[in-house]
């Protein structure tokens, strides 16, 4: 087979596959969960949980999200550089 043809039916294959994938797909919609740190960090930061006059409070959260503390420190006063600039 040439290098075209081959790719032609791959591509049939795929497409067949994509069809029936979509329909064993359930419609139902759900909350996205957001486990990035940055958002985890910055949404317990504006809940007021994790704060940095309070350094046992980045240790917790480096612990839950497996993270060293300083980084913690280093995004919370990154935080408030943006916070004082608004």
């Amino acid at each position: 087979m040439l290098h075209t043809e081959v790719m032609v039916e791959f591509l049939v294959m795929f497409q067949g596959n994509a069809i029936r994938l979509e329909e064993q797909t359930p419609n139902e919609r759900h909350d996205p969960d957001n486990w990035q740190l940055r958002v985890q960090l910055k949404e317990a930061h504006a809940s007021g949980s994790v704060v940095l006059s309070d350094p046992e409070s980045g240790v917790r959260f480096g612990d839950k999200f497996i993270v060293k503390p300083k980084f913690v420190v280093d995004y919370l006063q990154h935080l408030e550089v943006i916070e004082f600039k608004k």
